[in-house]
């Protein structure tokens, strides 16, 4: 799920002064690793995913979400970073059979 600026701007610092890093760009590094700032676009979404394994996928704008199947087979390790990455940036794995596909909310969920 992406955060807003404000709870970005919380995280960040929380971070900062937890680990006490001298760097704050290491700390800004560490957190853009795991989640998109901003919206959730299919750019933002596969920049996120290293390009070997980006090869192997499709990625479509759904409207509330991003949806990614696969364009070819994918092996067990494969299939397992990439759920990694999906899960990381707030997103899940919805399985159909032949029509399943990785789903990646652009809002957060209604609480």
């Amino acid at each position: 799920m992406p955060l807003t600026e404000e709870e970005f701007e919380k995280l960040y610092k929380e971070l900062y002064e937890y680990i006490a890093l001298k760097n704050k760009d290491e700390v800004f590094n560490i957190i853009q690793k795991y989640v998109i700032l901003g919206p959730v676009t299919i750019e933002t979404v596969s920049n996120k995913i290293p390009e070997n394994l980006r090869k192997m996928l499709v990625f479509e704008d759904k409207g509330d979400f991003i949806k990614i199947t696969k364009a070819r087979y994918l092996d067990t390790e494969n299939f397992k970073r990439i759920a990694e990455i999906v899960r990381k940036i707030g997103g899940d794995y919805v399985s159909a059979g032949k029509d399943s596909y990785f789903r990646i909310p652009k809002k957060k969920a209604q609480q």
